[in-house]
């Protein structure tokens, strides 16, 4: 059978199409024929090595199949079972896959092989945002950040089909539209503006019952600045860095404020944590609550093309999506964040406190036009930029890799 293979880290020519004899699944588990495979930011950071896994291995943790056999213990599945998952172990960019039963959840009617292939990682994780981490109330006041990507395009639909006002904020002008367009009754473009200010106009000062901020620590001051009394503050992603210091006093204590850091394995710890929540997903999918547009397909030996080029900095999870940071990740392998004379420079070019306050503000790409200009000066990493580098696929929304082989017949 046809599977991808890494045996080192780095870019997608690590990615090797590899032709293998898989084995007879164990007692408990299954052996499933993928249909449709699931793209995610954690391929990207399992291929650079940024969360290291053994080498050689897989890739990939997110599928829809059919189950062609099981093991002599297997109770809860049979053969025939269309099934999908989103966990460990990895390797789902193969044709077949070996699975443990427990780790499984099965597929209804309604529900295609492509959309079941890429909703799991992201459909759980809004449907624990939405009803556990904090359970959403009709007439709560929601602050979404980065509400154009793929958990945010679900979980502001959903948000809304519950009766919450959700105010959504996102990094560009074409990205303004997709959040209107999934949920969001009022978007705010932070690159423009600050977003504190805005919310405040829509709702009043102190006037959000919850964030969810998976930006991290360019949103976390103003996020806090946003809440009401008792309000919550979900933190659930660190795409613009990790928030590794909380100040009680002035962050919790000053409004009375909860505060959580949850994963989507703290939230299917158990298998029927893992069902219900799987149930609750593609009930809302099929009832309407939320639509799921996958905006690219690939076949199974396109991987690489799929993988060409992360948005996230592979070594600091910052965005990859100005051309500012695309340039750097070219010429360095990593985002201009992660340059080692990055402070160095800024300084130099007299930016730096101007980019520490904005930061701080929640307000950091304010100021990208200066960069740019500064940039351009430095004639060695405009001879050594690439400017034809292909396309680069929008990670933030749903993609998924079809396994042509099946689709084929």
């Amino acid at each position: 059978m046809k599977t991808i293979k890494i045996e080192k880290f780095g870019g997608p020519e690590v990615l090797e199409v590899k032709d293998i004899e898989i084995g007879k699944p164990g007692p408990k588990e299954v052996l499933i024929k993928n249909l449709s495979i699931g793209l995610n930011y954690i391929d990207v950071y399992h291929r650079t090595g940024l969360y290291p896994i053994p080498l050689p291995s897989g890739i990939g943790l997110e599928a829809c199949g059919i189950i062609e056999e099981v093991g002599s213990e297997v109770d809860l599945f049979k053969v025939g079972d269309r099934v999908a998952h989103s966990s460990m172990p990895i390797g789902s960019y193969s044709e077949k896959q070996l699975f443990p039963q427990e780790k499984l959840v099965l597929v209804p009617e309604g529900i295609s092989d492509e959309i079941a292939s890429c909703i799991m990682l992201k459909g759980i994780t809004a449907e624990y945002l939405l009803h556990r981490a904090y359970p959403i109330k009709k007439g709560d006041k929601v602050l979404y950040h980065a509400a154009a990507g793929g958990v945010g395009q679900i979980l502001c639909q959903w948000a809304n089909a519950l009766g919450a006002e959700v105010i959504g904020t996102v990094g560009s002008k074409e990205k303004e539209a997709i959040a209107k367009k999934n949920g969001c009754h009022h978007v705010i473009n932070y690159t423009d503006t600050n977003f504190v200010e805005e919310v405040e106009k829509i709702v009043g000062k102190n006037g959000v019952d919850v964030v969810y901020d998976g930006v991290g620590i360019k949103t976390f001051e103003g996020s806090i600045e946003t809440l009401k009394v008792r309000g919550m503050m979900v933190a659930f992603g660190n795409a613009s860095g990790y928030v590794d210091t909380i100040d009680v006093k002035k962050h919790i204590n000053a409004k009375g404020l909860f505060f959580t850091r949850p994963s989507i394995a703290h939230y299917t710890m158990t298998r029927e944590e893992l069902v219900e929540s799987a149930k609750k997903v593609f009930d809302a999918i099929l009832s309407g609550k939320f639509k799921v547009e996958i905006s690219k397909k690939y076949s199974l030996d396109d991987a690489k093309k799929a993988l060409r080029m992360p948005l996230r900095c592979p070594k600091c999870n910052g965005s990859m999506e100005h051309w500012l940071a695309k340039k750097m990740y070219k010429i360095h392998g990593f985002c201009f964040d992660c340059t080692v004379d990055y402070e160095a420079k800024l300084r130099k070019a007299g930016l730096y406190e101007k980019y520490e306050k904005n930061m701080m503000k929640g307000n950091a790409y304010s100021f990208v036009n200066d960069l740019k200009a500064y940039v351009n000066n430095f004639v060695e990493y405009e001879s050594t930029f690439v400017t034809e580098h292909g396309d680069v696929e929008d990670w933030n929304n749903n993609s998924n890799i079809q396994n042509k082989k099946v689709l084929d017949g």
